[in-house]
């Protein structure tokens, strides 16, 4: 769970998106998240990569992070 403390609102995510949070707070970028997931959950990296940028545009358009963790 995430928490927009300025709007008030929660943001739920599940443990890959967990992951991806974490990794975004380590300073990891879009590439580095992507194949660690790939590793950590047996996916595809194009799936891996689909889902990065699903989930920190789901952050940009809340406003919780902004720019692209390249």
């Amino acid at each position: 769970m995430l928490l927009d403390v300025d709007r008030g609102e929660l943001l739920a995510s599940n443990a890959i998106g967990a992951a991806i949070w974490q990794l975004i707070e380590e300073g990891s970028t879009r590439d580095e998240i992507a194949r660690r997931l790939a590793v950590e959950y047996d996916v595809s990296l194009e799936r891996a990569e689909r889902d990065v940028d699903a989930f920190v545009a789901a952050l940009t358009t809340r406003r919780l992070v902004s720019g692209d963790p390249q």
